[in-house]
């Protein structure tokens, strides 16, 4: 089989809370798009780790969690099969930008 075709045009839109101890909750929600026919699903990648596994057809993505105002955040996405995973083009942003 074909490797999928990677994501495209990933775009963020973010909103950072601030708490009671400094720290910020940080909410995030993507959007991409899909162009392949045969993926399995979409891997999530924040700071190059694995925070989600979403089905195939998926083009969107919310997820919250604590940071710091000057922490950058970066965020790939990758369509995979059993060929293997092929990422998209990275964004990156910060509470404080």
């Amino acid at each position: 089989s074909d490797a999928p075709a990677a994501p495209t045009g990933l775009s963020y839109k973010f909103n950072c809370a601030y708490n009671a101890d400094a720290s910020y909750t940080i909410t995030v929600n993507l959007g991409w798009s899909d162009r392949s026919s045969n993926e399995q699903g979409f891997y999530v990648y924040r700071n190059g780790a694995l925070v989600a596994t979403l089905g195939a057809g998926v083009t969107t993505y919310t997820e919250s969690f604590v940071g710091t105002a000057s922490q950058p955040n970066t965020y790939q996405v990758a369509a995979f099969n059993a060929t293997g995973q092929v990422l998209g083009g990275s964004q990156t942003f910060a509470c404080s930008d």
